[in-house]
């Protein structure tokens, strides 16, 4: 990864000839509020569905077919205490089309971030509130998922970061209009960090158009990461016309290390319920049949891993005892050294085939940027550290946050 000097935005790229496309990522960094979740999620869909060039949707589209079938995407996610607006572009290289085209795509970047479809400092009405309705349903039907309206439920009212997702703040979707929304671009623009992130076969004269966009980096100071603070370990039951129990578990990791934080935990991820051989997999699914699937997530920006899992109504406390009884085992070193040694394979090969695709690589440039530091190369030789001894003394620092069981209303025939 290098940088590019330019006074405006930082330019990292990622110089590589091994694929045919040019992938760029345009970032907008802010603090992590319940307002700017909401209002980041309408602002992006609203400027990447028209803008005054290109008043409709679809002649917006025909312009990214022109533009050599130009791939153009937004999201919003959240990277420890900061929201990260993210701007996605992916084209031909020039080299197999012609020149011009690189710019012109740069150009169409511009064109949708800066010129948007706005009259009398307000977006288009009806192109909001399409947008808005898009979102509505969006979240909607994830939260009508089982799995998801569990999780969703698993979230209200924790202390931190984690508790702030768009369903928990839907009522603010009703308070954007036309003109709330323009002030909230104007001032989205002028207080945001900006980072551009670019790989490819590039070279300097691409740079110079890269840094060409007529946006301006502030320096914001960004709010110390809040953990989970939490305790609820009481078991909450919620009803549901499912066909089935749907659990969300959360433990809680305070008072770590770095290296517990950022190395030993994703080893004892993998070995208690991130692999397919873990020790919930194997011993709550396959030896005992209590599950229909059981996962363990690790979110490392938030310090807590959570349990997601599908069971029959009956097997509802046996599941939760397996859960215990397996973080058990660890505490008490009964897993085999062959298990780390298929953890720390996986990790290795995540780790090692770093140019795997564009879109690999952006993301980790956004990595040492936003999270650590560090090549592959480093981190790879820290997790290969992991002792046996390390898992324990870490299993023995977790702490139960919160369980949310969704309980179905009849069992699914076998």
């Amino acid at each position: 990864m290098k940088k590019y000097n330019n006074k405006d935005y930082d330019i990292y790229y990622y110089p590589l000839n091994k694929f045919k496309t040019i992938d760029v990522k345009l970032v907008f960094a802010r603090n992590v509020t319940n307002k700017d979740l909401i209002y980041l999620n309408v602002l992006l869909g609203v400027l990447t569905y028209s803008s005054k060039k290109y008043p409709t949707n679809r002649k917006l589209m025909i312009e990214l077919e022109e533009l050599y079938d130009l791939y153009l995407s937004s999201g919003v996610t959240r990277c420890a205490n900061r929201l990260l607006a993210m701007f996605d572009l992916s084209f031909i290289n020039p080299i197999y089309t012609d020149k011009k085209y690189f710019k012109l795509s740069i150009d169409f970047l511009s064109e949708i971030l800066l010129n948007p479809l706005v009259n009398n400092k307000a977006f288009d009405k009806k192109v909001l509130s399409l947008i808005i309705d898009q979102l509505k349903n969006d979240v909607m039907y994830s939260y009508h998922h089982p799995q998801g309206r569990v999780n969703e439920e698993l979230y209200k009212g924790l202390d931190a970061n984690i508790g702030i997702t768009l369903y928990q703040n839907m009522d603010i979707l009703d308070t954007i209009n036309e003109e709330n929304l323009y002030e909230y671009y104007c001032e989205f623009l002028n207080n945001s960090e900006i980072k551009l992130f670019v790989t490819g076969n590039i070279d300097d004269n691409m740079l110079k158009v890269l840094s060409s966009i007529p946006i301006v980096s502030k320096k914001i100071v960004f709010n110390d990461n809040i953990i989970v603070n939490t305790s609820d370990k009481s078991i909450n039951y919620i009803k549901g016309n499912y066909n089935q129990n749907k659990l969300a578990y959360l433990f809680r990791y305070n008072d770590v290390s770095f290296y517990e934080y950022y190395y030993v935990s994703s080893i004892f991820n993998c070995i208690y319920g991130g692999l397919q051989d873990s020790l919930l997999m194997t011993n709550v699914r396959e030896n005992d049949s209590l599950v229909y699937y059981i996962d363990a997530y690790l979110r490392k920006v938030d310090q807590v891993i959570m349990l997601n899992a599908g069971f029959s109504k009956e097997n509802t406390e046996l599941v939760l005892k397996g859960i215990k009884d397996n973080l058990e085992l660890i505490k008490k070193g009964n897993f085999s050294l062959d298990l780390i040694n298929k953890a720390k394979e996986n990790i290795t090969v995540d780790l090692t085939d770093t140019e795997r695709s564009p879109s690999y690589i952006i993301n980790y440039m956004i990595g040492r940027i936003y999270v650590l530091d560090n090549s592959n190369k480093d981190k790879l030789k820290e997790y290969l550290k992991v002792t046996k001894e390390d898992i324990i003394a870490f299993a023995k620092k977790l702490d139960i946050c919160r369980i949310m069981v969704l309980e179905g209303s009849y069992e699914e025939k076998a």
